[in-house]
């Protein structure tokens, strides 16, 4: 009995008899659909982890204005040269853009189009593979095994994973047209090309495009005879001019290919055997799917004998035995397979890798070639169990309730799983749970707890991630702001001065270490800090801050107004509002002080000072009926204000 959903063997065209094509529009709606309901808790969701850099604190995706900046260095440019990184994504840092401009600092834009976009990708595993394996049933077991795969949480519940689902679904839609019976004429080889060339500019592992053309026609089109090469180069020639042509421009704009090592302390042999353990660890989470988290933590292979390597290795091994005895009688599954291999490949390279080396979100892609083998072995099960007479009555009703209670399970895992992306404390005890070693979700929280004011939690937390990883000097910067609002002056200036040593080239350590400086009193010293902190990063709003807040302690007010004025223009902030807002009324700049001083009681009605500076000038200026609302309005949040009291008794009966 042949496979449902219109199935046929593989290898023939899929057949389309009456009535099919409305039954796959259904089949397309309802996957969709699927995709869509299952990561809705994912809409309430906040900025968290990354987000709150690469989104809120970017002044480059804010306006328009940075537009030629998003393309001419890392995406991590803006934070000045200690963020060198080899990622050039500035497709992805245009994305950013555009939501920016549609949804300002509102997440819910954000994760919409993550989850959109994550539903048009299980319909493309769907509909690309019906092509390539030409069969229903497996395509669409393909598609939901995708759909309800808890492994994809990362990057559909988390604003910055979106660079995972974009490239997934451009190349997907690109090897749909490279594949299709229609002959590859040019416009469909500029369709090709153009999602190949987007795709690279979002995510650097979408470069393996590249060799998955070929790969596709020498396992599966069977078109790579030694007679053909030159029509075959031909064909693929548009590809490999755009991989030529990113891969110069990268080393144009960057220096190199990749210019940083994020682990130089790992030998080539070292990465070479954790790169196996690297192997091992993807399989599990991919077949098995256990301890998901936000983070994992890495630890380096010295020797292929060590029990994660050895047993990557064997993985490894079952992975090319098993891709060798399908190639020639299962191309497809041969190749789904190879997209596996393949797309994971960059990611194993743990030397350029950063800090996360272990990530779920890297298998996003890769696992399409998982569920397009899965769908196919699924396939081949239902075919053997239904052309037997003693098994086809049990047939439907097993598959069927195994079908469901698979989607059960991993829809109520991603369900569960998406709440750890509400917020930021949520996310990193989280990861704690599973990964107490990981260093990066110990400092993140614990600056949580500093935010919090909770210091004692902060500093347990902060001192445990310093033990993990001595060298983070993220670690050393809050762990020193820690001690700082203790009051522990010498331990603060301790952990500035060694993380400086570690990287000099971080503005929160100056700008940290300034106000240290500035808390006891040496202000020429601390000016000197600040000034370092503003020529590491010249974006930074929290520097330009703080440096113009020791500005206007140490009388320099011109310079002062400059700099609150340029941490204004980078980001709006209350704080800097109101600094140069002192400033203008000490020096006579009543009428744009005033400006300021609406804006701002209007943005934030309880903000007593502001309306009580807005009444002072109100009334000085004889708009006596206009101070006394604003002297009010101070009474709102400050009703124990003696000068408002006195002023709205003083204006009670006044005529104007």
């Amino acid at each position: 009995m042949a496979s449902p959903l219109a199935a046929s063997p593989a290898g023939s065209p899929v057949s389309n008899p009456h009535g099919a094509g409305k039954f796959q529009s259904a089949l397309v709606s309802v996957l969709f659909l699927l995709a869509i309901g299952v990561y809705a808790n994912s809409l309430f969701g906040g900025f968290v982890y990354d987000d709150k850099t690469q989104i809120l604190e970017n002044p480059y995706i804010q306006s328009w204005h940075y537009l030629p900046e998003i393309f001419r260095g890392n995406v991590w440019s803006f934070l000045g040269p200690a963020r060198a990184s080899n990622y050039y994504r500035p497709f992805l840092s245009l994305t950013y853009l555009v939501l920016w401009q549609a949804f300002g600092d509102l997440p819910i834009g954000y994760h919409l189009l993550n989850i959109l976009l994550n539903a048009l990708v299980v319909v493309s595993v769907y509909l690309a593979g019906l092509s390539l394996l030409k069969n229903r049933f497996a395509a669409a077991a393909a598609a939901l095994l995708f759909c309800f795969h808890p492994v994809h949480v990362q990057p559909v519940s988390w604003i910055d994973g979106v660079a995972d689902v974009q490239i997934t679904l451009l190349l997907l839609l690109a090897f749909s047209i490279y594949i299709a019976d229609a002959p590859l004429n040019w416009r469909r080889q500029a369709l090709i090309g153009l999602c190949f060339a987007s795709a690279l500019l979002i995510k650097e592992p979408a470069i393996t495009f590249v060799a998955l053309l070929p790969l596709y026609d020498f396992l599966v089109a069977g078109k790579f005879p030694l007679a053909g090469i030159p029509a075959f180069l031909r064909k693929l020639l548009p590809t490999i001019l755009i991989t030529v042509a990113y891969i110069a421009g990268r080393i144009v704009l960057l220096g190199q290919f990749a210019p940083v090592l994020q682990h130089p302390q790992l030998s080539w042999s070292e990465s070479i055997d954790s790169a196996f353990a690297l192997i091992g660890q993807y399989a599990q989470l991919l077949v098995f799917s256990r301890h998901l988290s936000a983070f994992h933590t890495f630890h380096k292979a010295s020797s292929l004998w060590q029990a994660a390597p050895l047993l990557g290795f064997a993985v490894f091994a079952c992975y090319i035995l098993c891709f060798l005895l399908l190639r020639k009688r299962f191309p497809q599954a041969a190749f789904s397979l190879a997209w596996i291999g393949v797309t994971l490949l960059p990611v194993l390279n743990a030397r350029w890798m950063a800090a996360n080396v272990l990530n779920e979100r890297y298998l996003y892609l890769p696992s399409v070639g998982f569920v397009w083998f899965m769908g196919w072995a699924l396939s081949r099960v239902w075919d053997a169990a239904t052309s037997s007479p003693r098994w086809r009555p049990l047939a439907k009703p097993a598959f069927a309730a195994a079908g469901i209670a698979l989607m059960l399970w991993g829809g109520a895992t991603i369900w569960a799983r998406s709440a750890d992306w509400r917020d930021d404390y949520t996310l990193y005890s989280a990861a704690i749970k599973f990964n107490p070693d990981a260093w990066d979700a110990r400092m993140n929280l614990g600056a949580i707890y500093l935010e919090r004011g909770n210091l004692s939690a902060a500093e347990r937390e902060l001192r445990i991630a310093r033990r993990l990883n001595p060298d983070a000097y993220y670690v050393r910067n809050a762990l020193g702001c820690v001690f700082l609002e203790e009051g522990n002056l010498d331990a603060a200036e301790s952990e500035f001065r060694e993380g400086l040593a570690i990287q000099n080239a971080w503005p929160d350590l100056h700008y940290n270490y300034g106000r240290l400086l500035m808390r006891r009193g040496e202000q020429v010293q601390a000016l000197e800090e600040f000034r370092r902190g503003v020529a590491a990063a010249p974006l930074n709003a929290r520097a330009h801050f703080y440096y113009a807040q020791a500005l206007a302690a140490s009388g320099q007010d011109l310079q002062a107004e400059s700099e609150f004025r340029a941490a204004l223009s980078l980001s709006e902030s209350s704080a800097a509002e109101h600094g140069l807002v002192d400033l203008l009324l000490k020096h006579g700049g009543n009428s744009e002080a005033e400006q300021w001083l609406r804006k701002m009681a209007a943005s934030d009605p309880y903000d007593a000072k502001s309306h009580l500076q807005l009444a002072r000038l109100l009334e000085a200026a004889g708009k006596n009926a206009d101070a006394r609302k604003e002297y009010q309005a101070v009474l709102v949040s400050d009703p124990r204000n003696q000068e408002a009291n006195d002023a709205a008794r003083r204006l009670a009966n006044s005529p104007n």
